[in-house]
């Protein structure tokens, strides 16, 4: 006779007092109350709708780096502000060959549209990839720095820098994580972590201001902020997804990331590349002034990011549906009517 399986019996663990107790189910109401709030929040991120979510993002992640422009004024004379824009090119710079294109890559190969595993399988394997080069890459990077330091002119403390170059070193654990949340459609949880990275960095920096650790404290800061966010999302994509060592992972990326980095670094060459030619040979003052106007003229690209961040996740998917065409003629429309 066949034996229908109804599923797991809930677990359960002995007590002291000789009762037993059904593992995962509150007991107490203090278990009951903290249950209730975890699903009441996370039902109140399933319900923020995706345009909301990333406008809100956006005005956080991108909005703060001009918000807090009177804050660094407050504390930094121009010449600190100066000292910093050579260090921080590096790092940009240093963050956009670690990332690889890996969220792009995520997006082309673990798109929805194919079957569940392959996209898991596919999300494990490039986050193997992404602790492969942050381990092989970074060390190599950090050997360089002194040698870096000195032929770009940078006046900043070492050991600050240091710790600047290591959180760009892991930043496709913060990039790869927060691209796959947008794959599986969960705006809220997308929105929620870009608010607790923004206001992070907003307390932190605040902190560091305040305890007069100038330009050097402003590097470590974003350093810390970084790394603790990159630890606790790359933990989460490994429990969605695993990890895997694979060499294909690391063919696509050569294939698939590294000319998606070569256009990266173009807008690089276009935007803060200039600071490298600046430094040391105009005065730290004149180039302050220079990253406040750059700054400030950054706002505008950013009534665009919201468009971006909802369809570049969706554009594979919707491709593959028999109207895939006539829906990307409309998020094109879209994109740009936002920018006239």
């Amino acid at each position: 006779m066949p034996v229908i399986r109804l599923g797991k019996r809930p677990m359960c663990k002995g007590r002291a007092n000789g009762t037993r107790r059904l593992a995962g189910v509150p007991q107490s109401s203090h278990e009951f109350r903290e249950a209730f709030e975890a699903n009441a929040v996370r039902n109140l991120l399933a319900k923020v709708p995706p345009p909301v979510a990333y406008i809100v993002s956006v005005a956080f992640d991108k909005g703060f780096s001009i918000i807090t422009i009177p804050l660094v004024a407050a504390y930094l004379v121009p010449r600190d502000y100066g000292r910093l824009g050579a260090a921080v090119g590096l790092i940009e710079f240093t963050g956009i060959g670690m990332a690889f294109g890996m969220g792009e890559t995520l997006i082309r190969f673990a798109s929805p549209a194919g079957d569940d595993d392959a996209s898991r399988r596919a999300g494990a394997e490039l986050i193997g990839a992404a602790l492969i080069v942050a381990v092989t890459l970074g060390a190599a990077i950090q050997i360089a720095a002194p040698a870096m330091a000195q032929w770009l002119a940078i006046s900043v403390d070492l050991s600050a820098l240091r710790l600047g170059l290591v959180a760009a070193t892991v930043s496709a654990l913060i990039e790869m994580p927060l691209v796959w949340l947008r794959l599986e459609g969960r705006a809220g949880r997308f929105l929620a972590f870009s608010v607790l990275r923004s206001l992070l960095q907003v307390l932190l920096l605040w902190l560091v201001l305040r305890a007069g650790w100038g330009a050097d404290g402003i590097l470590i800061a974003n350093g810390v902020s970084v790394i603790l966010l990159a630890a606790v999302l790359g933990a989460m994509q490994i429990r969605a997804t695993g990890i895997a060592l694979s060499a294909t992972a690391l063919r696509r990326v050569g294939n698939y990331g590294v000319p998606i980095v070569g256009a990266m670094l173009a807008m690089f060459a276009l935007g803060s590349l200039n600071r490298w030619f600046l430094s040391g040979r105009v005065p730290d003052a004149e180039i302050a002034f220079f990253g406040l106007a750059f700054k400030l003229a950054l706002a505008a690209p950013l009534l665009l990011q919201p468009v971006a961040l909802w369809w570049n996740a969706r554009r594979n998917a919707a491709l593959s549906s028999p109207n895939g065409l006539e829906e990307s003629e409309w998020a094109w429309g879209l994109g740009y009517s936002v920018l006239t």
